[in-house]
């Protein structure tokens, strides 16, 4: 399911933080299992080979592994700056009274790889049709 994350490296650990509402799909999710797998992407780029008559599509990527916990109402504020952060350019002030009503969750991830397509055939012509 889709998530806006914030980001942290700590000690050469990286880790996640996601919020939620306090009940629902990703509440049931995470209260389950907190054994997590995670794949983000971007850079999407359809690339069409005029030539050939075909076409590819562009991107990077990444998936991983973690575990997930969830946060006690002193660790929300801290992990939701991150968040917002990842999101903003500068400090952004929210009303934290919104929190008691939020759920607030930290990954600790434990693996992640890569992976960046771009043009497979350079030689080619092509178009690129970027995605937003």
């Amino acid at each position: 399911m889709p998530l806006n994350f914030g980001t942290e490296v700590k000690d050469g650990t990286l880790y996640l933080y996601f919020h939620s509402a306090m009940e629902g799909k990703k509440v049931d999710l995470f209260g389950r299992n907190s054994k997590v797998t995670f794949e983000m992407d971007c850079e999407h780029d359809i690339i069409l080979y005029e030539e050939h008559m075909s076409c590819t599509m562009g991107y990077a990527s990444v998936i991983g592994h973690g575990i997930m916990e969830k946060l006690t109402d002193e660790e929300k504020y801290d992990a939701l700056k991150k968040l917002m952060k990842h999101y903003h350019s500068e400090e952004f002030a929210f009303n934290t009274d919104m929190m008691k009503g939020t759920n607030v969750y930290s990954m600790t991830v434990l693996d992640l790889t890569g992976k960046r397509r771009g043009n497979g055939h350079s030689e080619e012509k092509q178009t690129h049709i970027m995605m937003e």
